[in-house]
């Protein structure tokens, strides 16, 4: 695909970004599991999700000013007014990604940036933490959710009642508090140490899945396309914990992208 080879030249950006900075990094998810299996994307995937232990994922958001005229840029709900996503993205200017027609807000093709929050306390605990988060980032999500006139009158004339309500609701009752909704997710925002915490976990994804972190103190670089990219040396138990059997691929029917979206160009902004 067109789209992995673009997702390519943003990565060779930010591993380069982050050695000059000395900023720790690893692949997660689909992408280690397409590193492993595939030595590359998996064949039907659009995306790379990168790791971040949170004090490098903190310092990277302080840099941000340092991507200006390098054809890059860095984009964050801190940073972004209107962007609508719980984590960071690196993206290549000149080219543009809608991802939802109701988010007005325009990228570049993008790698997605998640950090990785370290804990010493129960996984009961852990997970009641990511799903508050969860919870309070989308409430501002809503907030920031916006339909054309037409939209709404498209909705009624499908007879899709309960969608125009809730929109409408949307609009009445969470579009004029979306501040005070952000700031209640970035009160609520954790910056933990590393310390001597020995379980780690992204608050954004993989509710309920709790990490060791020394399955992330020791790493290694591996092939991934027509360069390499850093995962955890004990990957198995990672990959294991996300995908159960994962050399195993899924059902044909099963073998598509999970992303949608709205408008891809690829040549221009």
């Amino acid at each position: 695909m067109e789209i992995q080879q673009t997702l390519i030249e943003v990565l060779k950006f930010a591993i380069s970004f982050f050695k000059a900075h000395n900023l720790r990094y690893y692949a997660c998810g689909g992408t280690t599991l397409g590193a492993v299996r595939h030595k590359g994307f998996i064949p039907w995937d659009d995306d790379i999700d990168i790791y971040m232990p949170r004090a490098d994922y903190e310092r990277l958001i302080s840099l941000r000013h340092e991507f200006n005229g390098t054809g890059f840029s860095f984009v964050s709900a801190q940073t972004n007014k209107g962007y609508y996503c719980p984590f960071a993205k690196i993206t290549k200017d000149n080219t543009t990604i809608w991802e939802f027609k109701y988010y007005k807000y325009l990228l570049g093709a993008f790698i997605d940036i998640f950090p990785l929050d370290y804990y010493n306390i129960s996984d009961e605990e852990i997970t009641a933490l990511q799903w508050k988060h969860t919870r309070l980032f989308i409430n501002y999500q809503k907030s920031l959710k916006h339909y054309s006139f037409s939209d709404y009158m498209n909705m009624l004339k499908r007879a899709d009642y309960y969608e125009f309500l809730k929109n409408i609701w949307f609009l009445i009752a969470y579009k004029p508090r979306s501040k005070q909704m952000f700031q209640r997710w970035m009160n609520a925002y954790p910056h933990t140490e590393e310390g001597t915490n020995d379980k780690c976990v992204c608050l954004t994804q993989w509710q309920g899945k709790i990490f060791q972190r020394a399955w992330f103190d020791d790493c290694i670089e591996v092939p991934f396309e027509d360069t390499t990219i850093t995962i955890p040396r004990q990957y198995d138990k990672y990959l294991t914990l996300l995908y159960g059997n994962y050399m195993q691929l899924p059902p044909e029917e099963k073998r598509q992208s999970d992303h949608k979206h709205y408008y891809v160009n690829i040549n221009s902004h």
